[in-house]
């Protein structure tokens, strides 16, 4: 078997690589012919991945805290109220309170739901948040 080994000098160090991530080519030519082709992947280190996977998981705890959770119905709710609170000909004061604490009661369901649901969601990006970081220190590298 007649195998022959090329240095190629320039490309990438032993500290370094030169390539970025993705998919890259090598391509070996003589007299402007190309005798040789081969596709190659550069990916980050399994360490890495769950770095930027923490990072992504970080961003969207932030952005479920920003939320505002069933703002539009609790918005159509107080608009409601807006309403109600107007006063009408031929309608008793204690029919009006009835209706604003009707209303009013309603809008407190509202809030606690999207409470309850924003803690839930809290909990749970947490948690994948722990899981997360418990992989990035059993990872080899």
């Amino acid at each position: 078997m007649n195998t022959k080994t090329i240095d190629i000098p320039g490309w990438g160090s032993s500290d370094s690589c030169t390539y970025s991530v993705g998919k890259h080519k090598i391509e070996l030519y003589v007299d402007e012919y190309m005798i040789y082709s081969k596709d190659f992947i550069i990916d980050l280190a399994p360490s890495e991945k769950l770095e930027v996977e923490l990072k992504k998981a970080e961003d969207q705890l932030n952005e479920i805290i920003k939320t505002e959770y069933l703002k539009s119905e609790i918005s159509n709710c107080q608009t409601e109220m807006a309403k109600i609170k107007e006063w009408r000909f031929m309608r008793s004061q204690s029919d009006r309170e009835i209706q604003i604490n009707a209303q009013q009661q309603k809008i407190n369901n509202l809030l606690k739901k999207s409470e309850d649901e924003k803690k839930v969601q809290i909990s749970n990006q947490n948690s994948r948040i722990t899981d997360i970081k418990t992989k990035i220190q059993n990872a080899e590298y």
